[in-house]
């Protein structure tokens, strides 16, 4: 699956000039919702539901006659009549500008609001197509084959023979209903999904042994991988050709280095595989993080070769820290594949070595040991990666499975299904045609075409256009928890979504803050943390500047008793509740409610310190 990289946080995007044929300006005041992020927020504690539609400006109530003749046609002729007969007075309006207005607000809300509906919106923000699809969407009217809507109609039209288009839909507990039982219909006739992340110190040879693997699996055509080993040779790294089936850019295979995650997707006998490639480079660990964080399992690479694996697994090595930070953000299952021991000729005894050094490590992070798989592999002779081992110098002493028996076997996780829709967006884009485009994942929920959600912190309502999955289901109008989505977004300025957005809910948006308190586990870290220490947040795709603004307490790392009260700092091994604060508002939930989005990690001085979870909310 191809990456976009056209819009990240803190960067702008330059609009053409032309692209607003009516001279309104972005930042003019189209698309801000009325109210403030604190008016969306809210608090699971007190018992209270938002409705986000009770903020939202009401407007003046249509005639029951026109939304009567809007509502049922009896011909096609009929209708033309009615939408020509003045029933909107649009005599003061350039017809050029009205007729453009009218295409942009069908291509955006399509079927489901009727001609005289637009016209009316079109006449009442003279021609500003932008701020008349914002109405449309966000008005306290309903769209007019909505049930509200009927039922303020007189008998004569309730009772008329006639067609209507499908009713935009909101996040109620109907669509909560249909999501649970999508999800227990896939689970009994579909294979179970997994999001494996591919970690491990750079050069550990992550990306070419993950390539070979979709080489082998048919993921790839032998003719690309040719094509490959060809134009890698002109530039002299022959052994690339596999790694460039994840390594895409330019400027990743000029350096040799992974630099984004890649995602691609593969099947085994019983999963459905998201893979993630991640840099192993400690210049791009945040990159990492955010594939980590929509990760279910991993696989853990370590380079065999002689001195490799000491420099990965040692003091400054990416080996321990992405052990750490995959625990930390809740991955419980894990291979360790060990690379490049066709270089040793299969000895046994590196093999145990590295085994034993990283059974003690492992444990000590968290790891259960029933939990980890230790395989033996060759990435570029793809040994032991999708087929039992053939090299009789590997097989005189294991007997164990190959790589995709191991992630074969990995558990698919519990969706949270019934809780309210949360998507985390992590790329945006324009794509074909008008609206957003946005991919990421699905964290709790579930979503279909034709819904209206909020995108927070920015509260702003939209409506989702199409959706697609990019896992591979079957039925793509529906996506639910746990899948890689790519959804078209329809309402909202361009501007106010960036990654690390949160769509969710329209009735029970996420909640937008910049203090939250955290119980925290401090990993290595050469300095105390003392209040006001100064950290860098990594939570999904967002990274933002954040302080230790108070330490309430050190509790016991097992039972989490509080061992002592306001301590003065805190420092490698002590786990503690601690309370951040933030620069800008970023978008969580307690880790009690959704552990998926409860979650994050703090980094000092280019180095993971600290995982954290979030155990209360403040502002």
């Amino acid at each position: 699956m191809a990456r976009h990289r056209n819009i990240r946080n803190n960067k702008s995007y330059d609009y053409d000039d032309d692209y607003d044929v009516y001279g309104q300006s972005y930042e003019d005041d189209y698309g801000v919702s009325p109210g403030t992020i604190a008016q969306y927020s809210y608090s699971r504690s007190s018992g209270k539901d938002v409705n986000i539609s009770s903020y939202m400006p009401s407007e003046d109530t249509v005639e029951e006659e026109v939304w009567e003749d809007d509502l049922c046609f009896e011909s096609s002729a009929a209708a033309q009549r009615h939408r020509s007969s003045g029933s909107v007075d649009t005599s003061s309006l350039n017809p050029i500008m009205l007729d453009a207005c009218l295409d942009h607000i069908r291509d955006a809300v399509g079927e489901n609001y009727s001609e005289n509906q637009m016209r009316q919106a079109s006449a009442k923000f003279n021609c500003n197509y932008e701020k008349a699809i914002d109405f449309l969407l966000n008005s306290s009217g309903q769209p007019s084959n909505s049930k509200n809507t009927t039922s303020r109609l007189p008998d004569k039209a309730k009772n008329k023979d006639c067609a209507t288009a499908t009713p935009h839909r909101t996040l109620g507990s109907n669509q909560r209903n249909t999501a649970v039982a999508e999800y227990a219909k896939r689970e009994k006739e579909e294979k179970k999904q997994i999001s494996l992340v591919v970690i491990g110190h750079v050069d550990a040879g992550k990306s070419t042994m993950m390539g070979h693997l979709l080489y082998q699996q048919g993921v790839v055509s032998k003719r690309l991988i040719h094509k490959y080993e060809q134009e890698s040779k002109k530039i002299g790294k022959t052994s690339f050709a596999y790694a460039w089936v994840l390594d895409e850019t330019g400027e990743e295979r000029s350096r040799g280095v992974t630099m984004d995650v890649a995602h691609n997707r593969f099947e085994t006998e019983h999963r459905i595989v998201t893979l993630m490639d991640a840099p192993g480079h400690r210049d791009f660990i945040p990159n990492m993080i955010t594939g980590a964080s929509e990760a279910d399992v991993a696989v853990l690479v370590i380079g065999a070769s002689t001195g490799e694996f000491e420099a990965g697994f040692g003091i400054g090595g990416q080996t321990r820290e992405h052990a750490l930070l995959v625990r930390s953000l809740g991955v419980s299952q894990l291979a360790v594949a060990v690379n490049k021991l066709d270089t040793l000729n299969w000895c046994q005894k590196r093999f145990k070595e590295i085994l034993e050094k990283m059974r003690q490590f492992l444990k000590q992070a968290g790891f259960k040991e029933s939990d980890v798989t230790y395989v033996p592999v060759s990435g570029l002779l793809g040994e032991n990666l999708t087929a039992k081992a053939t090299a009789s110098e590997l097989t005189s002493w294991y007997k164990g499975p190959s790589l995709i028996e191991v992630i074969d076997k990995f558990r698919a996780p519990q969706r949270p299904i019934a809780f309210p829709f949360r998507f985390c967006v992590n790329d945006v884009f324009r794509g074909q045609g008008s609206g957003i485009t946005m991919s990421g994942k699905i964290e709790s929920g579930g979503i279909c075409h034709g819904t209206k959600v909020v995108v927070m912190p920015a509260a702003e309502r939209g409506l989702i256009k199409s959706v697609d999955s990019n896992d591979g289901q079957s039925n793509s109008e529906f996506v639910l928890a746990g899948e890689h989505a790519t959804l078209t977004l329809h309402g909202v300025d361009i501007m106010k979504v960036t990654t690390g957005s949160v769509l969710c809910d329209i009735d029970n948006p996420i909640r937008a803050v910049t203090r939250i308190q955290a119980r925290i586990i401090v990993f290595s870290i050469e300095v105390p943390i003392t209040r006001g220490f100064p950290v860098e947040l990594h939570y999904k795709s967002v990274h933002e500047p954040a302080i230790i603004r108070r330490i309430i307490s050190q509790l016991h790392r097992s039972t989490g008793e509080v061992v002592t009260k306001k301590p003065k700092f805190i420092s490698k091994g002590h786990n503690a509740l601690v309370e951040v604060e933030l620069t800008r508002p970023v978008c969580l939930e307690e880790y009690s409610s959704l552990k998926e989005l409860g979650r994050f990690t703090l980094r000092y001085g280019g180095s993971t310190i600290a995982a954290c979870v979030v155990t209360k909310l403040l502002q």
